[in-house]
């Protein structure tokens, strides 16, 4: 009897344990549609400036495929690479900027 008695409690936990899985899952799904949801398109228009700072390519013909915020400041990149090398050195890239356009 005892033995049916303890069957019984573990089906009941493996249920409870079980569904609490399926809903955490659930929950999980939707929090990553939400935020993919949320993403918007940049446009070069949003940007502090038009430019790749790396590689100077122009934003406004070509796709902005990654972006970074620095010091408040919005700026887009060709690619992840260009975001990458800016970031190296941020300062350095804003400079160059501001000596070519003096």
């Amino acid at each position: 009897m005892k033995g049916y008695f303890v069957i019984s409690i573990l089906i009941s936990l493996m249920a409870i344990f079980s569904c609490s899985s399926e809903k955490q899952a659930e929950v999980q799904m939707e929090a990553e549609q939400h935020t993919m949801d949320q993403s918007i398109d940049i446009t070069a228009d949003m940007l502090t400036t038009k430019i790749d700072l790396i590689c100077d390519m122009d934003l406004t013909k070509h796709a902005i495929k990654d972006t970074t915020i620095y010091k408040d400041q919005l700026y887009g990149f060709c690619s992840s690479y260009c975001k990458e090398k800016f970031l190296e050195d941020p300062e350095a890239a804003i400079a160059k900027l501001e000596a070519e356009t003096e």
